[in-house]
């Protein structure tokens, strides 16, 4: 009987040194938390060497690269500009300021230096008046230009029938900008649209190749916030030697 007594006390015992043992070895082990912080690498507040991009072309070969492209114009022999509009959407459409009301400054040098403020004196210098169906009109010269300056303004006039046999009305003016400052500079083409008095430079469409065009999508909301899209499309096309690529 005491035998029994001793031995159960005995194991006991050893099931509670177990226990306590155990308990301590949970409270020594370093929390997980402390690990993952001192190993993670995704949480960096600045990237390692290993991140840096591999570099595909060293500096002197991406500029050769980009002069190859893009190597400047030698002479540009043809400029042509033209603008036209959107096509009708229900009882609103799109109207543009007629070749001869626009606003121009062109400044040239075509054997001697020209200047012209209107169409109708780019007539007398040589230029072309051009049409273009649908709804577009513009003018060109080709000519062995040596530099150009050139800016021109216009304005598109949205405008929506009213029930009343009237109209209501909104302007958006717009402008585009051509400078090449002779050989070997690249041609420098821009435009932009006025709101609200603010000019907002427009997004254009390139293409490359021995005729370069440029072309820049006016859009703006009829008025009274009725459906489709007033405006139309400027357009500058250069005749450049050598073409770019």
């Amino acid at each position: 009987m005491g035998i029994a007594v001793t031995m159960r006390r005995t194991c006991f015992a050893l099931l509670l040194l177990s226990v306590l043992a155990a308990c301590a070895g949970l409270r020594k082990a370093p929390p997980p938390a402390a690990e993952a912080t001192s190993a993670r690498d995704i949480a960096r507040s600045e990237p390692g060497k290993e991140d840096a991009p591999t570099r595909v072309f060293d500096d002197a070969t991406r500029r050769a690269s980009l002069a190859k492209r893009f190597p400047g114009a030698q002479s540009i022999d043809l400029v042509r500009f033209l603008a036209w509009t959107e096509e009708r959407s229900g009882p609103c459409w799109t109207e543009a300021e007629r070749p001869w009301e626009m606003k121009i400054d062109a400044r040239y040098v075509v054997g001697s230096e020209e200047h012209a403020a209107s169409l109708e004196e780019l007539r007398r210098q040589g230029w072309l008046a051009l049409y273009r169906t649908p709804n577009g009109a513009g003018f060109e010269r080709r000519a062995p230009f040596e530099s150009i300056d050139l800016t021109l303004s216009t304005v598109y006039a949205c405008r929506c029938a009213t029930g009343s046999s009237g109209t209501q009305d909104s302007k958006l003016p717009v402008r585009l900008r051509l400078r090449w400052q002779g050989k070997g500079n690249m041609p420098e083409v821009s435009a932009s649209a006025e709101r609200e008095g603010k000019h907002k430079g427009l997004l254009v469409s390139f293409a490359p190749g021995n005729l370069m065009s440029y072309e820049f999508p006016v859009r703006a909301s009829y008025p009274g916030g009725r459906p489709g899209s007033c405006g139309g499309t400027l357009s500058l096309s250069l005749l450049s030697t050598p073409p770019m690529q």
